[in-house]
């Protein structure tokens, strides 16, 4: 079974050309510039192509375009792991697991639709804090930690384990050695880690731009913003990852950015619901793409 863990990029990175705007080519379709398929065309030629169409989500819903995102998830005031069954398309091909947080959360149907599609078994571990991953012990934690190893270690191995998370400001020792104390276990249980490259964060004044703009100022990249700014804090899987060459690692960097900018529109799309958050619109763009370079970086380890 695979276990796909979300954060900055670590070890083994998955080798992945980066997608760009382009420059000028043909007319292309709408649905050749459709959310994510955009940074593969230059941005005049999609603009032209989109004309017209309605944002998705509109401006004023994206802070409510969440989607399942949530269906499994355990907040932070429950006791008790949510427990979800795991989707599965029948006799499932791969044993996938997604670990982490909201982030993890943002991705998970999107990448479950994905990987029912190609005959896999998906399924959520996702919290608002206590994820077995890189969380001490701790009387309001313990249950749902026990919970977790138990699903992840406790009986048949997953193929594929998907780590993702937030990146945050500081990151302890003491988080560093639990991150590898928990990963050496499920190696050893035989799952190929995977840790996910977090997405970008906006600035407060980009924020407040997406608030105050219309939608014509939005896909003229009025709230675009520098990707040398995306990445503030530290992506505590993707330190990991990038000191051990037994686990593999997945940037998403070009799924967000392209030639040093940060669009907050690609596609007719809008990227982001909050600071830190995708649109639940946009994690299903790239979820095909995401689950291809998980796919082909787990068989790299």
């Amino acid at each position: 079974m695979t276990i796909l863990v979300g954060g900055a990029a670590t070890g083994c990175v998955s080798g992945e050309p980066q997608i760009n705007f382009g420059i000028s080519e043909p007319a292309v379709t709408a649905a050749e510039c459709r959310g994510v398929n955009a940074l593969e065309h230059s941005r005049e030629a999609c603009d032209a192509a989109l004309v017209g169409q309605p944002l998705d989500p509109l401006l004023n819903e994206r802070a409510a375009d969440i989607g399942d995102s949530f269906e499994c998830f355990t907040y932070a005031d429950e006791v008790s792991l949510k427990s979800c069954a795991p989707l599965s398309p029948g006799e499932p091909e791969v044993r996938v697991a997604i670990v982490g947080d909201s982030h993890a959360a943002m991705l998970a149907p999107s990448l479950t639709t994905s990987a029912n599609e190609r005959g896999w078994e998906m399924q959520a571990m996702v919290s608002n804090g206590c994820v077995w991953t890189n969380s001490p012990s701790s009387e309001r934690c313990d249950q749902r930690l026990a919970e977790q190893k138990n699903i992840l270690l406790g009986g048949d191995h997953f193929d594929i384990v998907i780590v993702s998370s937030v990146a945050t400001s500081t990151v302890t020792s003491e988080t560093q050695e639990i991150i590898n104390k928990r990963f050496d276990q499920l190696v050893e249980a035989g799952s190929a880690i995977v840790v996910v490259q977090d997405n970008p964060r906006l600035a407060a004044e980009t924020e407040s731009c997406i608030d105050a703009a219309d939608s014509d100022q939005v896909i003229a990249g009025r709230c675009d913003f520098d990707q040398a700014d995306a990445y503030p804090m530290t992506d505590q899987y993707w330190l990991v990852a990038q000191q051990r060459d037994d686990i593999a690692s997945v940037m998403t960097s070009d799924l967000f950015c392209d030639d040093g900018v940060c669009p907050v529109e690609i596609g007719g799309l809008i990227v982001y619901r909050d600071i830190h958050h995708l649109t639940a619109t946009y994690a299903a763009s790239i979820a095909d793409e995401l689950l291809r370079r998980i796919d082909a970086a787990a068989g790299s380890i």
